[in-house]
């Protein structure tokens, strides 16, 4: 007779779901082993924590799979090195943990798990891939200064402090609808872009010093606390879509965009832009070569800049992967590659894929049953997920939709970022960049629903937001402002002179210039000292309608200087 305890859970050897069922014999008069009790005496703590000790060691010693699926695991320290894989699933640790300086050479499975006390990684190094999926972590969680390649914290909670600072994050980091107390991610280093999509910090979150390599997703994430901390000065290819980080606390010296015109572009705007166009008919892929260039375009802008020296080829009918060239040679020392003896391309420590393990089945975008989207998977991780949309029999790959009122609901955040924080130049520059978006897109309601328009140029111009720019530059410039004032005052006060003056243009001879310069002071004075009872002339009466209109223009650029300063 056996212990009656059975669940499924993903074999990863298998890369399938498939069923446990414990074969440890029931202890004394229960239906369940020792490791499978819902509750021990102070003794049987004691018996099970020797228990666990061993099945640890033999492990270790023999080599072999470590299985505590749905263990009940008392306080226990270790610093091991498993070179197989490790499952804890649903275990509950109902004491403190304690992995400091352990080593995982393979995968480890914690999904499902509750940590009732504090949970300590420091220095712990997953060299493969760790789920930590829907765990709870009560206490206190420690994983400073640890390694981690590929790593899954969907819909995890944290119900105490934690603390990731100096990690390092070497492959794909998901922290989606988790659920933060107290977090630190100080001087933490992501290689690739993690995923905080839908998560909750509710109280103090710092990303201090913290290294983006190739950006990160803070979309649809919400902040509860005032004290939100994110002293990054690259923000460049970060996204914060559908996320109010209004009252945000950034780096002074951040920066959104690039250097020149971008300076204040932000990441999704520059995904917004690749809505114009389909990235490439499915049906046609590689006849195409614009089609192939778009998708290249692409996979670089995700941060594989390798592909530039990769072919792409359709392995069949749902399924495009990649072409080793016999001539890329490659140099295994982490750093480089050489291409066709021309140079060295330095990618890997930055790459999204380590070039050293690089081979045809590592990377490939292939269509799912449904037909439904394309994945790009990487090394068996799913990178990016393309959507399709059929018209007329013809299957065309999109990018992500993102949506024209959205980009702009961001860049309305981050402009009141900066003016909360006095960052009136910057605020200046991001506010310039969302009208520049109304002045030049628009979401089009036809099929294909993902595409974006650009208005015809005479709307672009003559616009009421089009003159709003020309003419004012948003309400940001006073030069602007200024030139209308003075040149209509300039010519119409030439007209004037024309008008009055019986005598020859006088500015062509030189007695008569000193002449000329003060008929053209007087009647400017003239048409500034306007009396509505003492009107002279129609030309007076023009010059004096237009004083007020005029004028008022300058209180454009001084409104918005005022607003920014007595709103904050």
């Amino acid at each position: 007779m056996s212990c009656g305890y059975n669940i499924t859970y993903f074999d990863a050897e298998q890369k399938s779901e498939i069923p446990f069922k414990c074969k440890e014999e029931p202890y004394k008069e229960n239906s369940r082993c020792i490791f499978h009790l819902d509750r021990h005496t102070p003794k049987e703590i004691e018996i099970l924590r020797d228990k666990i000790k061993i099945k640890i060691i033999e492990s270790i010693d023999q080599n072999s799979t470590l299985f505590c699926i749905g263990y009940k695991i008392p306080s226990i320290s270790m610093k091991e090195t498993f070179s197989k894989p490790v499952y804890f699933t649903r275990a509950k640790f109902i004491e403190s943990v304690n992995f400091t300086g352990s080593t995982f050479c393979d995968h480890v499975d914690f999904t499902g798990c509750i940590f009732k006390g504090y949970a300590y990684f420091f220095h712990t190094k997953f060299l493969k891939s760790v789920k930590f999926i829907i765990s709870k972590f009560k206490g206190e969680t420690q994983f400073q200064n640890s390694l981690f390649h590929n790593v899954d914290f969907f819909g995890t909670t944290f119900e105490s402090n934690a603390y990731f600072s100096t990690a390092e994050f070497k492959g794909r980091s998901d922290f989606l609808r988790v659920k933060f107390q107290d977090v630190e991610f100080v001087g933490t280093k992501f290689y690739n872009r993690p995923d905080f999509f839908a998560s909750i910090f509710s109280s103090r979150v710092e990303f201090r010093s913290t290294d983006f390599l190739q950006g990160a997703n803070f979309r649809s994430v919400e902040f509860e606390s005032d004290k939100i901390y994110f002293y990054i000065e690259d923000l460049s290819k970060m996204s914060f879509l559908k996320t109010d980080i209004s009252k945000i606390k950034l780096d002074p010296n951040s920066f959104v965009g690039s250097e020149g015109k971008d300076k204040y572009k932000i990441y999704d705007e520059k995904i917004f832009e690749w809505n114009f166009h389909y990235l490439f008919d499915w049906d046609e892929f590689p006849n195409n070569k614009n089609d192939i260039i778009r998708l290249k375009d692409f996979l670089k802008f995700l941060g594989f800049d390798w592909i530039t020296y990769i072919e792409l080829e359709k392995k069949d009918d749902v399924t495009i992967g990649i072409k080793l060239n016999p001539s890329i040679q490659k140099i295994f020392d982490g750093s480089s590659i050489v291409v066709d003896n021309k140079g060295s391309f330095e990618s890997s420590n930055n790459s999204i894929i380590n070039l050293e393990t690089l081979s045809e089945d590592s990377f490939k975008i292939q269509m799912d049953k449904q037909h439904q989207d394309l994945r790009l998977t990487v090394n068996d991780w799913i990178r990016y997920i393309f959507p399709i949309e059929q018209i007329k029999n013809k299957k065309y790959v999109l990018i992500e939709t993102v949506s024209l009122n959205d980009v702009l609901s961001e860049y309305r955040n981050l402009r009141e970022n900066f003016e909360y924080n006095l960052r009136y130049e910057d605020a200046e520059g991001v506010f310039i960049r969302e009208m520049e978006l109304k002045r030049n897109y628009k979401q089009l309601n036809k099929e294909p629903s993902f595409l974006v328009g650009k208005f015809r140029w005479i709307h672009r111009t003559f616009s009421l937001t089009g003159l709003y720019y020309h003419l004012f530059k948003y309400g940001e410039s006073f030069i602007r402002p200024l030139i209308l004032i003075v040149f209509p005052f300039f010519i119409f006060s030439i007209f004037y002179w024309l008008l009055t003056s019986s005598n020859s243009i006088p500015f062509f001879y030189d007695h008569n210039f000193i002449e000329f310069k003060e008929t053209i002071r007087n009647e400017i004075i003239k048409s500034i000292n306007f009396d509505i009872y003492e009107l002279k002339s129609p030309i007076d009466s023009i010059l004096n309608l237009l004083i007020l209109p005029i004028a008022a223009t300058l209180f454009i650029p001084l409104r918005r200087r005022f607003e920014r300063r007595f709103r904050h």
